[in-house]
């Protein structure tokens, strides 16, 4: 009905504004490894993006605050894409991750994934990337 599907939105920004919330607050920050790794690969000139089934607000005000020095290098790819007007399917769909190859212009074989999700690892896995898992 429209009153459920009304309040399960209300739920789902509620929760987004509230994660980001603890995120600007410094209650949650990266998983272990993770800046290191982003950095070595921007000092590498590797190009590094983030794929998230979240919107693309939520995913880059996480990134500007927990990625302030590295946030203007990372991009980002969400179900809707910026400015195309294309909606993209979920993880475990591996559209998000097919996309941000296209737009690397790379092969999807050749590119890395670093996931914490089984969903990701599995969207990872289905477009032909290398994947790792860090949970």
């Amino acid at each position: 009905t429209k009153q459920l599907e009304q309040l399960c939105e209300e739920i789902v920004y509620a929760k987004r504004e509230a994660y980001i919330e603890m995120v600007r607050a410094g209650e949650l920050g990266l998983r272990s490894g993770v800046q290191r790794l982003i950095n070595e690969a921007l000092e590498s000139d590797t190009r590094v993006a983030v794929c998230s089934n979240s919107d693309v607000e939520a995913v880059r005000t996480i990134i500007e605050t927990l990625l302030p020095k590295e946030c203007d290098r990372i991009s980002i790819f969400t179900t809707q894409l910026e400015g195309e007007g294309r909606i993209l399917r979920k993880k475990p769909f591996p559209d998000l991750y097919l996309a941000a190859a296209e737009a690397f212009d790379a092969l999807p074989r050749h590119c890395v994934v670093i996931e914490d999700s089984l969903a990701g690892v599995r969207a990872a896995r289905y477009a032909g990337q290398l994947t790792s898992c860090n949970r």
